[in-house]
């Protein structure tokens, strides 16, 4: 197997995992109360675009990520990034903060159970193992990299795609279980908080932590590329 092809067996593998992890939340999200103003595939500039009855449904130049937004009391700017809540349906925040928490804790879950139901027992080791590869990343980029890469690559070559398929659901549900601002795990602690507290969550008062998010996110991310590109080309 060349790296080719072992990148795109992977970026397969997140596509799927994308797919499945924001239109699974969209339809949690449509069947919690609230309307959906648009599900987005992947990050940059849109390439394509279309209305659908559920919302605007958009797929974008870089898709290695994905977002559903839902309907929203704010309404900030002329884009319709924060869209005013749908005539028959109440704005996400007018949700009950339970019902806020399991729409941001199905993506997960559907990951999660996906890769159960494939690996069994073996998912937990999957998800449990994720934390320490992302954060393992910092310590030695080029080489962590590399071995990852190479594990994935004996993985692919040794074990029945729907398995592989399973490895990074699983993986990929415990990267999004991460608890900060930006990720559902965030989303559901906030939440749930708010329920036991009558705390309403609100990250425009939480910008060291999404500051924080980003450069650990950001960062991993940034050096996981540099290790990919040193084991690619060296």
């Amino acid at each position: 197997m060349s790296q080719w092809d072992l990148i795109a067996d992977i970026y397969g593998i997140i596509l799927i995992a994308i797919c499945l992890h924001i239109f699974t939340m969209a339809i949690a999200g449509w069947l919690a109360g609230t309307g959906i103003a648009e599900i987005a595939i992947g990050i940059g500039p849109k390439v394509i675009g279309a209305n659908t009855s559920l919302g605007r449904l958009q797929i974008r130049l870089f898709p290695i990520y994905g977002s559903v937004r839902f309907h929203s009391q704010e309404h900030t700017d002329a884009h319709g990034f924060h869209p005013a809540p749908a005539p028959s349906r109440p704005a996400f925040e007018e949700l009950h903060p339970l019902k806020r928490a399991l729409v941001a804790a199905s993506g997960i879950v559907i990951l999660a159970l996906c890769a159960g139901l494939i690996l069994r027992t073996e998912v937990i080791s999957a998800m449990t193992a994720m934390w320490g590869q992302f954060f393992g990343i910092w310590f030695a980029p080029a080489t962590h990299a590399a071995a990852m890469l190479e594990a994935m690559k004996e993985t692919i070559a040794t074990r029945p795609y729907l398995e592989v398929l399973a490895l990074g659901l699983a993986k990929l549900a415990s990267l999004n279980a991460i608890p900060l601002p930006l990720f559902n795990g965030g989303d559901v602690i906030a939440n749930l908080i708010a329920w036991w507290t009558g705390w309403t969550p609100n990250y425009d008062k939480l910008q060291s932590l999404l500051w924080l998010t980003f450069i650990i996110f950001g960062g991993a991310l940034l050096l996981w590329i540099y290790g990919v590109f040193v084991w690619f080309f060296f």
